[in-house]
């Protein structure tokens, strides 16, 4: 919102403003989403844990559509999924999706997610084990 010598002035997503004062702004990393988002897009990660006896491939695909079907979420960079881990229970998987809309990311990661259990309803996939919503990835 302000830069001045003294201090920055910022607005959350939740509307909130914060003042910095410079001197920690010099001496500390910054996070800035919508520079990057413009020119190379921004990664949203998403993740979830699907039980074991669901093929990998089933799961992948499942993923990819979902993040087709959300607004703002590029088809180039193609979307991707990357297995995280093999937990106890479940398998973690990480949905990566762009945008190119840094000011959109909470309402883009709440339709993906919402995409996501959509496409795991339709296919008949009922152990979505724990839904995460994921920060975004650089």
């Amino acid at each position: 919102m302000e830069r001045s010598l003294l201090k920055t002035q910022l607005r959350t997503p939740l509307n909130e403003i914060v003042t910095i004062p410079n001197s920690r702004v010099l001496g500390a990393n910054i996070v800035n989403y919508s520079a990057a988002a413009r020119e190379r897009g921004l990664i949203l990660a998403s993740t979830v844990g699907i039980g074991y006896d669901v093929d990998w491939r089933t799961v992948h695909e499942l993923l990819e559509r979902a993040a087709s079907r959300t607004e703002h979420v590029l088809a180039d960079p193609r979307p991707f999924v990357v297995q995280k881990g093999l937990d106890d229970f479940a398998v973690s998987y990480d949905l990566r999706a762009s945008t190119r809309r840094a000011d959109l990311m909470p309402a883009i990661r709440s339709e993906l997610q919402q995409n996501v259990l959509d496409a795991f309803n339709e296919a008949g996939v009922e152990d979505l084990v724990t839904p995460l919503l994921g920060r975004p990835r650089r």
